[in-house]
C-alpha cells in the first residue's frame, strides 16, 4: 500500500505543480504583447490535456487506496480527513474542467473574461490540490 500512497500524493503534486506555473503563466502572459501571449496560452493548453491524465491517475490511484483502507467495514471504516478530502478532489476536478472549459473559450476569441474565469478555475485547482495532499496524508497515514 505504501507505493499506491507514494504514487497518489505524486500525482496531487504535480496537480498542484502544474496549476501553480499556469497561475505563473497568467500573469506572465498578462504582461506581454499578444502573439507572446497567444503562445503562452498554448502551453497552458498543453499543461491541461496532461492535467486530464493526471486528475485520472488522481482518482485511479484514490479509489486503490480506499479500496485497500476499507476492509469491507463500509465507509465508517474511513477517517474524517478522507471525506474532507474526497470533497477537495471533487472540487479539484470540477475546478479542472472549468478551467479546462474556460480556456477554451478564451482560445475562439472569447476574451477577457473567460481568460480570468480561466485563472479563478485553475486557482480552484491548485488550492484543492494542497488540501487534498494534507488531507491525504492525514487520512491515509
Amino acid at each position: 500500500m505504501n507505493w499506491m500512497l507514494a504514487l497518489h500524493l505524486v500525482v496531487l503534486a504535480m496537480g498542484t505543480g502544474m496549476s501553480f506555473s499556469n497561475l505563473v503563466n497568467f500573469a506572465l502572459a498578462a504582461r506581454l504583447p499578444a502573439e507572446q501571449a497567444r503562445l503562452l496560452a498554448g502551453l497552458r493548453m498543453v499543461m491541461g490535456r496532461i492535467g486530464d491524465g493526471v486528475i485520472a491517475l488522481i482518482w485511479l490511484s484514490g479509489l486503490f487506496l480506499a479500496a485497500g483502507m476499507g476492509g469491507g467495514a463500509g465507509m465508517d471504516a474511513f477517517p474524517v480527513a478522507f471525506h474532507v478530502k474526497m470533497l477537495f478532489v471533487l472540487l479539484l476536478t470540477l475546478s479542472h474542467i472549468g478551467a479546462r472549459y474556460s480556456a477554451s473559450r478564451a482560445a475562439k476569441g472569447g476574451g477577457a473574461v473567460w481568460i480570468m474565469r480561466a485563472r479563478l478555475f485553475t486557482a480552484g485547482v491548485f488550492l484543492s490540490a494542497v488540501a487534498s495532499i494534507v488531507l491525504a496524508v492525514l487520512a491515509f497515514r
